[in-house]
């Protein structure tokens, strides 16, 4: 705290020369090691930090008492910039960003603007971040700049129910630090839409199990009520806490929300991230051209509203209810080739069929396989 004293102190009293700025440098606690490292040939005593800064020295000079970056072009116009940026103090960083985006010559240009024009010439830690946190808090930016993407959902007016305990709303407050005694830390929150009547429960953790069993609670005290509504989180949207719904008889409604991912048809959740949206099987209605296909679900006999390319489609293997061999055919020996046309194959199946039907001696078969082996080998 006393080290940042003196640099707000030194940087109050300096004219931004040369050799102000240098021991703003020396000061700094980020890279006033690399200006020791440099000029004195000082490493930090902790093995972690000399190791650092070892490894991104290559990247610092210093000229004439000042700290330089050297900078990497990675594109067309960059490479016509200069090589070497002038590192700035963590103390002087906010006056450089409001001197190129509040003065009169800076205008109040936008993110990227500023940041290509800073790093034209200076550079610091978490450049990109400090200039967009910067612009995204500018009240005069914020005043005149209209924006196109809807940030907020829009107001939802609900009719007032005719009678208390109708309606219900139901949130979730939390976690809340620190955590109680009895270990809750979470605050199950429910309001009447005709009398304003406020019901909350202290719960441990934010469950849908937990947050059934509050709603079972208030069914128990204030009685069966039509409709209650709630947001379209995980808790409210899954499966227990439908059921206790549909066996209470109660209607449940949800609050439009902004992200459209928190709908209930697509809920998010444990487990819900890795799924598929579009998982299949379906069959191949359309061709609109040899590269996109229209899919089409067996099941419900409905098309996919969009085409879908080839290369993101791969063969579903379905198995039929009486499915033929998947493996190969019975090996056939020597014994049971057959060489004689298809007709004599025909006999050959009836005479076998015959034989069984009847029993035969164990010597009898013995003899008639040793026949056959020599009948064979004659032919062949």
């Amino acid at each position: 705290m006393r080290r940042q004293v003196e640099m707000i102190d030194l940087f109050e009293r300096s004219d931004f020369s040369v050799e102000s700025l240098s021991n703003l440098q020396r000061k700094d606690s980020d890279y006033g090691k690399f200006v020791s490292y440099f000029d004195k040939g000082e490493l930090p005593k902790s093995q972690k930090e000399a190791r650092k800064l070892l490894l991104q020295s290559p990247d610092f000079m210093l000229i004439n008492g000042l700290l330089f970056h050297s900078r990497i072009a990675k594109s067309k116009r960059a490479k016509n910039l200069k090589n070497y940026q002038l590192v700035l103090p963590a103390v002087v960083v906010k006056t450089v960003i409001s001197m190129y985006h509040d003065s009169s010559l800076g205008g109040h240009g936008g993110i990227q603007h500023t940041i290509d024009l800073i790093k034209e010439k200076y550079f610091f830690s978490k450049l990109a971040q400090k200039i967009s946190d910067y612009i995204k808090s500018c009240p005069a930016c914020q005043r005149r700049k209209l924006t196109k993407i809807n940030t907020k959902a829009g107001i939802v007016a609900y009719r007032t129910p005719d009678s208390p305990f109708q309606v219900w709303q139901i949130d979730i407050f939390g976690p809340i630090n620190p955590i109680s005694p009895t270990g809750n830390q979470y605050v199950c929150t429910a309001i009447d839409l005709f009398s304003k009547f406020v019901f909350a429960e202290a719960i441990p953790i934010a469950d849908t199990i937990t947050v059934s069993e509050v709603l079972f609670r208030m069914v128990s005290q204030f009685g069966v009520f039509d409709t209650i509504i709630s947001v379209q989180g995980s808790k409210f949207i899954s499966k227990c806490f439908k059921e206790v719904c549909r066996l209470l008889d109660i209607n449940h409604e949800y609050t439009p929300e902004f992200c459209t991912s928190l709908s209930g048809k697509n809920p998010t959740g444990q487990g819900q991230k890795l799924k598929y949206r579009y998982a299949g099987p379906y069959i191949i209605h359309k061709i609109h051209s040899p590269h996109m296909v229209v899919l089409k679900d067996p099941d419900s006999q409905k098309c996919l509203p969009n085409p879908i390319h080839i290369n993101r489609i791969k063969p579903a293997y379905v198995r039929l209810p009486n499915p033929a061999q998947y493996f190969m055919d019975q090996v056939e020996t020597k014994i049971h080739v057959n060489t004689t046309t298809d007709q004599n194959t025909a006999s050959d199946f009836s005479e076998t069929s015959e034989l069984s039907n009847t029993t035969v001696p164990h010597s009898e078969i013995n003899d008639n396989d040793s026949n056959d082996t020599e009948n064979d080998t004659g032919k062949i």
